[in-house]
């Protein structure tokens, strides 16, 4: 058995005054043994008081007399006084003891299989891990319960130790074939919204695009989720980007360093500009796409990508739709379980950038072709359904809600073939006899918004009456009680 046997007479001799706890255990110790299957913990109290007391000098002088402890398991789930510092976000403690621990003594897992490293990619610094990581390069290597360092950060989205550890990371372990860290790592990415390294993972082994992750998601169904990634998802309507640009157009007008730049400003404002995360969102989608492309009918089941498609169209992602149905045209066809296609959920959900761009790609009759298995709804009747989840839900204000509503279920009339106008559902109802019961509540809303806002009127009213009533029979010297 290895035993370390020590005195401890100089760490007494050293100890702060009022340190009685620590000052009294080694006092009444002359020697102590560590040994490494010993479940006997007590001799960790004065380090870890010392750690609580963030005393690293006290801390320090312990590991002087005691060598060895700092490589040694502190407590029954196998950690070491590295595992506890990171834990408890002791950076100084952290950084210190990884300088003085060997290239070794840092690869030691806890109980649960996580090196130091695999904390630190949780919840620590980039400082950490690079000191770490200085002293012992295969640290990236080494995994946790089945993933590397690098994929816990993304995972927890660390963001800096992301761009630390991706780096140091051989590339080679994100190939397809070497297991599912390299698709986590993208899905957590793109999630993220770390879209750089995701773009240059994804340029380096691009079948990563339809790889299974651990969580059994892919780049594909993930991004189809990620309207805030694209322009047309930026979470904002049409009178905040008006604002925004009539102030940046007052801004130039009032500069007046001349008529172009003004109207360059104007030009510029009714523009949808794409950052730079979201070229790079694109870019990540057109490769996707083009993987996607090479898959049998079979295969875009198994992938996921006819949900993905429907999920784009539910939030507006027009970018997505358009590109993926560039490269697969047949795309266009694709249902749910329930019979309902691409038109038909840009319809429900209001989103009418698919919606036109659906309506270039298909024959009218093919387009409005459905009838609910279920409920006998026909397309139209799909229109007349309030869905409070919809793009509406941005309008503010009950009135205007119930204005975009009937003029959304009436532009999908006037393009409906007349037949479906008058078709009945199961229940009975034509569309718009559906219309009205599905926003009964919401015209009630507005009604009642309307008395409020007339009422809020007539005392505002009453109120600059009275002021002039009163002014009006003010006298010049003003009122006085006493006059």
């Amino acid at each position: 058995m290895d035993t370390i046997t020590t005195s401890l007479d100089h760490v007494v001799s050293i100890q702060p005054e009022e340190e009685n706890e620590e000052r009294e255990l080694l006092s009444r110790e002359k020697t102590t043994s560590l040994e490494k299957d010993d479940d006997d913990y007590t001799w960790t109290n004065p380090f870890i008081h010392a750690m609580e007391r963030d005393d690293w000098k006290t801390f320090k002088s312990l590991l002087h007399v005691l060598s060895g402890a700092e490589g040694r398991k502190v407590n029954k789930e196998g950690e070491t006084f590295l595992h506890l510092a990171v834990a408890n976000g002791k950076a100084l403690f952290v950084i210190e003891l990884a300088k003085l621990m060997s290239p070794e003594d840092l690869v030691l897992t806890d109980r649960d299989g996580y090196t130091a490293l695999s904390l630190v990619a949780i919840s620590g610094t980039k400082e950490m891990a690079e000191i770490m990581v200085k002293k012992n390069k295969d640290l990236v290597l080494v995994c946790d319960v089945h993933e590397l360092p690098v994929v816990t950060a993304a995972r927890h989205e660390n963001t800096d130790m992301v761009h630390y550890l991706y780096w140091q990371t051989p590339k080679e372990l994100f190939r397809p074939d070497k297991g599912k860290d390299g698709a986590t790592l993208l899905t957590k990415l793109i999630i993220s919204d770390l879209f750089d390294i995701a773009l240059d993972l994804l340029e380096t082994f691009r079948t990563l695009a339809i790889s299974e992750d651990y969580d059994g998601r892919n780049a594909i169904t993930v991004l189809a989720r990620k309207p805030s990634a694209f322009p047309s998802g930026r979470q904002h309507g049409h009178w905040q980007q008006c604002k925004a640009t009539l102030s940046r157009i007052y801004v130039a007008g009032k500069r007046l360093e001349g008529l172009t730049e003004f109207l360059t400003e104007i030009k510029r404002g009714f523009k949808i500009r794409a950052t730079k995360s979201e070229v790079q969102a694109l870019q990540i989608l057109e490769i996707i796409s083009t993987q996607v492309s090479k898959l049998d009918d079979k295969q875009l089941k198994v992938v996921g990508v006819y949900q993905a498609v429907l999920q784009a169209t539910k939030f507006g992602i027009v970018e997505f739709v358009y590109e993926v149905m560039k490269y697969n045209r047949h795309l266009v066809n694709c249902k749910d379980a329930s019979g309902r296609g691409i038109f038909l959920y840009a319809i429900r959900h209001r989103q009418e950038k698919v919606f036109n761009l659906i309506q270039d790609m298909r024959d009218r009759r093919s387009r409005f072709r459905y009838i609910g298995k279920e409920d006998g709804n026909n397309t139209l009747h799909e229109a007349a359904i309030y869905n409070r989840f919809s793009q509406i839900d941005r309008i503010s204000g009950v009135a205007l809600q119930m204005q975009r509503e009937l003029q959304w279920f009436e532009e999908v009339e006037k393009l409906a073939p007349p037949i479906l106008k008058d078709q009945v559902n199961n229940q009975g109802m034509t569309p718009r006899e559906l219309f009205e019961e599905e926003h009964a509540a919401l015209v009630e809303k507005g009604e009642n918004w309307m008395k409020e806002t007339a009422r809020g009127c007539m005392v505002v009213a009453a109120l600059i009456a009275t002021v002039v009533f009163t002014a009006a029979f003010t006298l010049p010297g003003g009122n006085d009680d006493n006059t």
